[in-house]
């Protein structure tokens, strides 16, 4: 489904890119830095950055909920209806719920669940990009 190539389209492609590079790119980040090896602590340390200090700019420090909820601000219904987007929207919430592993109460998932979760939202996103790319 192939939205129309408007100037409107235009707007919606550079906020999924932005989305993109802000989101998906830094979420997954901390954790693929990590060896296969990492303890807990680390796992966790890398976690909270991923969720909690997704995107640093100056001294600027935005969550990984905060950014998405700054781009569903924007978002145009004609994105927001498209059938791949409660895909990607339900991605970031399965992301946003890991924060409750930063419970040290709390047992820490493996590390490639962690990897498969956070890196599923880059993969809902690339597919809207694909679908909105003229």
């Amino acid at each position: 489904m192939m939205p129309p190539h408007t100037s409107d389209a235009d707007d919606v492609l550079e906020g999924l890119l932005d989305l993109q590079h802000d989101l998906a790119k830094y979420l997954r980040m901390p954790v693929a830095m990590l060896p296969a090896d990492a303890s807990a602590s680390d796992l966790r340390a890398a976690l909270h950055q991923a969720l909690l200090e997704t995107r640093r700019r100056g001294t600027d420090t935005r969550t990984a909920w905060q950014l998405w909820q700054s781009f569903l601000d924007n978002a145009p219904p004609a994105l927001v209806s498209h059938p791949r987007f409660a895909a990607l929207s339900q991605s970031v919430s399965a992301a946003w719920q890991l924060r409750e592993a930063l419970d040290e109460s709390r047992p820490m998932p493996p590390r490639q669940t962690l990897l498969d979760t956070l890196g599923a939202v880059a993969t809902h996103l690339q597919h809207l990009i694909a679908e909105w790319t003229p």
